[in-house]
């Protein structure tokens, strides 16, 4: 299991910042619990071209019809490039409790 609450090998969509589609991807397991893994990324020269070409950072993850919000990040993993999206607390909260990222941002103040 991922642990954000998703099932492994569920597919989702990555969006550049402006809400602009980059590629579709499955999510794998991590041992993060603020991070979503991505394992068979479709186009990862879009990935490429948007955190080395463009210097971005910033995606959104179109995860079961939510939307999260977070920070692409890629490294070397023996011959393999891997790629994750680290999320903030509130959206990782969103993903785990299933309620609106409002809520979350709103149980997160509150706390």
């Amino acid at each position: 299991m991922v642990r954000i609450g998703t099932p492994e090998c569920q597919v989702v969509r990555i969006l550049d910042a402006d809400g602009t589609p980059l590629t579709t991807a499955t999510t794998r397991a991590t041992e993060e619990e603020d991070a979503l893994a991505l394992a068979d990324v479709d186009d990862p020269g879009a990935l490429m071209d948007y955190y080395f070409g463009r210097g971005e950072r910033l995606v959104v993850v179109d995860l079961n019809g939510s939307t999260l919000e977070g920070m692409l990040d890629t490294r070397w993993q023996s011959i393999d490039r891997i790629w994750w999206v680290g999320l903030s607390r509130t959206f990782a909260a969103f993903a785990i409790n299933r309620s609106s990222p409002h809520e979350a941002a709103r149980e997160t103040v509150v706390r």
